[in-house]
């Protein structure tokens, strides 16, 4: 099945969020770039990528299922949240409370993650991507919100044989790490959707 792709860059304003990227081992780093015909993507060290397909099918705040498109601020749209990343690391971490950057930079250095996050039981998880920051904003006005939005992702290493998937995410409202189950899981065409609350930093985990 074709998808179109829309690649952006965005610029780190807010000190709440972290770049995208995939695969969990060793150092992670992670950029957006420019492209035209493409969906949020955010490639790592090792030549990952994760990305937000437009045209992919989700569901609205209203519980409408609506597809998502890209804005003219290169964010991805679904429903009335506006969906972006931030590009460069020191913006994405900005703000946060030191023991979360510490938590962020060990799951990008390949640490278990029974060691680098405390306060959610992720033992026998495994980061299969590096973390990445979300900023959820109002479509309409682009003032950050909160809210749950329904997010299609596309993981190119998720794969058969994972056993359970989940996303881990540190809520910057609530600040603390979460385990979030995908509400649809999609490994053929490897993508999962997941309900975020709103702006944070997430990995995905699996556990075997």
């Amino acid at each position: 099945m074709k998808k179109r792709w829309i690649v952006t860059v965005f610029a780190a304003a807010l000190a709440v969020s972290q770049p995208l990227c995939a695969y969990g081992a060793n150092s992670i780093t992670t950029e957006a770039v420019i492209g035209s015909n493409s969906p949020i993507s955010s490639t790592g060290s090792k030549d990952d990528v994760v990305v937000i397909a437009s045209g992919e099918n989700t569901v609205n705040e209203s519980g409408g299922v609506e597809k998502v498109v890209r804005n003219e601020r290169g964010q991805a749209v679904i429903g009335n949240t506006a969906v972006e990343f931030v590009k460069e690391a020191g913006a994405a971490t900005a703000g946060l409370p030191e023991p979360v950057v510490e938590s962020i930079s060990a799951i990008n250095q390949g640490k278990p993650l029974s060691e680098a996050v405390k306060d959610v039981n992720v033992e026998g998880y495994n980061a299969l991507t590096g973390t990445h920051a979300i900023v959820t904003r109002a479509a309409d006005t682009n003032a950050v919100k909160t809210g749950d939005v329904r997010v299609p992702i596309y993981v190119p290493n998720l794969t058969d044989g994972l056993g359970t998937v989940e996303v881990l995410f540190y809520n910057n409202a609530t600040g603390r790490w979460e385990l979030i189950a995908p509400s649809q899981l999609d490994i053929d065409n490897k993508t999962l959707w997941v309900n975020l609350a709103g702006s944070g930093t997430f990995t995905v985990v699996y556990k075997r």
